[in-house]
């Protein structure tokens, strides 16, 4: 069979075309309107202002391409030329269904689509009208912020075509021909003669592609035509003749005889039985290794083998081969041999054990199970824990709390605050010891290993498993990551034990594996954070004005990496040695020490990191929409400069606007700022 796709110039008029957003980096930043060829997408709501509603929730899971988000209030998409057919591709998670409400140039509804109830899938809404100007897509979400359960996506945009079907536009393609032919195809049989095939149009017929689908993009009209070598004809050779109506490319050639069909069913019989393995070993609550021996035990292996011998006799034909492999061979059997072995025994610890020995396995040591652990994360080494986040921890293999079981013990995490509040551990009454510190409560969930944790050969089976299209989901090899979450006391100090402690006494510390130790944020997040610099991720932006500064002139040479003794020359070099803490997280504005006053930059000043690798970090800071550029910023990124390239003259009242990368998503935080200082307008100077 042989398909070919026959293409001609551009539509007149309502031309068409498909949008799947493919060229968008998922994440962009826009200013509530995006504008594409021929269309133009504005959001109903002011969500955009704190995240991207360029997104990749769908298709059904996320797949690398980037979505319109669309929410409650919906996204409307007005088209620069009116047209009388309109497909939109979307998906939503929850809420009510999508709705696409098709409008004319007054703004009246001329056709209406809804979403049917499957969720998490792509579904296509048709809009056919005499001239449709616009197009209004709300729904798939509770609207309160750009996420998969605030709404849904609009994953792919198509307009034109609207009527004819395929067959009426294969004929349009045809009349362009000279002699009003599709393109001549020959087959050539094995005796030499030539057999002119019939072309069909894909689509027609018993085959429904749907409408929209031969434009191929908004400047072609293009269709699909298939040519077939009758049954029981053998062809050689194609031969298509030149075309006048217009390109003729060659989309596919199939065609096979008995041992490339077997090759090609033994392949896919193989594709299959590989997926399938792997898609059963992709949840995360199974394990690699489900058949545990058990502890303290003897165990027996019998090796027993057979063999077949052949020797090609003399008189036998130079290719003459052995017999084929079957049950009817007189098989010899070797003599069997047995192997015996006997699995450890639990170790007896002593009150106070020595360090566990790791190569010592004659027994087994439950600390011996730290070589499987990898990480707490956060490990206490780097900024304070953030409410908010979850709590990881990560093991090299999954099977450890069934080895665990087998000597009778469990594995246990345990959380535990290290500096309660005074009195909070008394006695009853104050009387007595003192009480033991209680015990966080948590809720644990487990899931894969993360990949940048992934032993290579692991993370390479990872990927190719991603990749391949008939794999529903990777496998899960390499180890397994918890994720705990736990209501966390701002700025207080935890301990995160690993215990195996007896089963029968599941709350004993005995037999402490591992511990880590972590000091947690005053801060439930990112957007806690730029609040209480006054600076809002919702809403509209803070009244309250930053703290004014007259600096000296001048533009200081960036320091790329954070620095203290950079940051205090930066400070002299501005005029602003010395400098006081702050007593909170702070906003100043440097201005110029005279009129006409002129705004150089501005500081961030808190009691936390505002750098903080692969969780948070400042991306950009605006102010009345010209970019700064970061100077300077202390060794602890607590405090940090920011200034223009050149001194900015504000016509009027602007707005400071910080951008923050929340993990992969960008934050924006935003207060007012004055276009002079403060003291100039106390001092009649405005």
């Amino acid at each position: 069979m042989l398909t070919l796709e026959l293409c001609v110039g551009a539509r007149q008029g309502n031309a068409g075309g498909c949008d799947d957003f493919g060229d968008l980096a998922i994440g962009t930043q826009v200013d509530g309107t995006l504008r594409r060829p021929g269309v133009t997408y504005q959001w109903q709501s002011d969500l955009w202002k704190q995240a991207s509603p360029i997104v990749d929730h769908f298709a059904p899971d996320r797949d690398g391409r980037a979505e319109l988000w669309v929410g409650s209030k919906g996204v409307v998409a007005r088209l620069e030329t009116a047209t009388e057919h309109v497909e939109l591709t979307v998906a939503y998670a929850g809420g009510e269904p999508i709705t696409a409400i098709a409008m004319d140039a007054s703004g009246a509804m001329v056709a209406r689509a809804v979403a049917t109830g499957v969720l998490r899938e792509p579904q296509v809404l048709v809009l056919h009208a005499t001239s449709i100007s616009a197009v209004q897509v709300i729904g798939g979400g509770d609207g309160r912020k750009i996420s998969i359960e605030g709404g849904g996506s609009l994953l792919k945009f198509c307009t034109g075509q609207g009527g004819g079907g395929i067959e009426d536009e294969l004929r349009k393609l045809i009349a362009r021909g000279g002699d009003g032919q599709l393109p001549r195809v020959q087959a050539r049989l094995p005796d030499g003669r030539l057999l002119t095939l019939t072309g069909r149009g894909v689509g027609a017929g018993n085959v429904d592609f749907g409408p929209g689908v031969m434009l191929r993009a908004a400047v072609r009209r293009c269709a699909l035509v298939q040519y077939t070598v009758p049954a029981g004809r053998t062809a050689t050779e194609l031969l298509i003749s030149p075309w006048t109506g217009g390109q003729v490319t060659v989309v596919s050639l199939c065609g096979t005889d008995w041992v490339t069909r077997y090759i090609q069913t033994v392949n896919g019989d193989a594709q299959t039985g590989t997926a399938g393995s792997l898609g059963d070993h992709s949840d995360p609550s199974t394990s690699e290794r489900p058949n545990l021996l058990d502890a303290d035990t003897e165990y027996e292996i019998v090796v027993g083998m057979q063999w077949f011998g052949w020797r090609k006799p003399r008189t036998a034909p130079a290719n003459a081969g052995p017999p084929p492999i079957s049950d009817a061979l007189a098989w010899q059997d070797f003599p069997e041999v047995a192997h015996r072995f006997r699995t450890s025994p639990a170790a007896v610890l002593p009150a106070n054990p020595p360090p566990a020995d790791f190569k010592d396995e004659r027994s087994l040591d439950p600390r011996g199970l730290m070589r499987y652990f990898l990480g707490f994360r956060p490990d206490g080494l780097g900024a304070p824990h953030f409410l908010a986040d979850t709590i990881k921890v990560d093991f090299r293999a999954d099977h450890i709390a069934p080895l665990l079981a087998k000597y009778g013990r469990d594995l246990r995490l345990k959380l535990r605050r290290t500096d309660p509040p005074p009195a909070s551990l008394a006695g009853p009454g104050g009387l007595g010891g003192s009480l033991p510190p209680p015990l966080a409560p948590m809720t644990i969930v487990v899931g894969l290993l993360d990949k940048f944790l992934l032993e290579p050969s692991d993370l390479l089976l990872v990927n190719a498993a991603e990749d391949a299209p008939c794999v529903p989901h990777p496998p899960a090899v390499g180890g397994r990551t918890l994720d705990i979450t736990a209501p966390l006391e701002p700025d207080a100090d935890y301990d995160l034990l690993l215990v195996a402690p007896p089963a029968a006494t599941p709350d004993a510390d005995t037999v402490l594996i591992t511990r880590g130790h972590f000091h947690t944020s005053r801060y439930q997040s990112p957007a806690a954070m730029l609040a209480a610099m006054a600076l809002p991720v919702t809403g509209n932006p803070d009244p309250r004005l930053p703290t004014d500064a007259l600096a000296a002139p001048g533009l200081p040479a960036a320091v790329a990496a954070p620095n203290d003794a950079a940051f205090e020359t930066v400070l002299r070099a501005l005029g602003l040695d010395p400098w006081p803490l702050p007593t909170l997280p702070r906003v100043v504005a440097l201005w110029s020490r005279t009129a006409p006053f002129r705004l150089y930059g501005i500081m961030l000043e808190t009691d936390e990191a505002l750098e903080r690798p692969g969780r948070m970090r400042v991306a950009s800071i605006t102010i009345a929409g010209v970019a700064l550029q970061r100077i300077v910023a202390n060794s602890a990124t607590t405090r940090m400069i920011w200034m223009a390239a050149t001194p900015l003259l504000l016509a009027g009242d602007a707005v400071i606007a910080v951008a923050v990368l929340d993990g992969i998503v960008t934050i924006t935080g935003r207060r007012s700022i004055l276009k002079l200082p403060r003291m100039a307008f106390l001092e009649g100077l405005a």
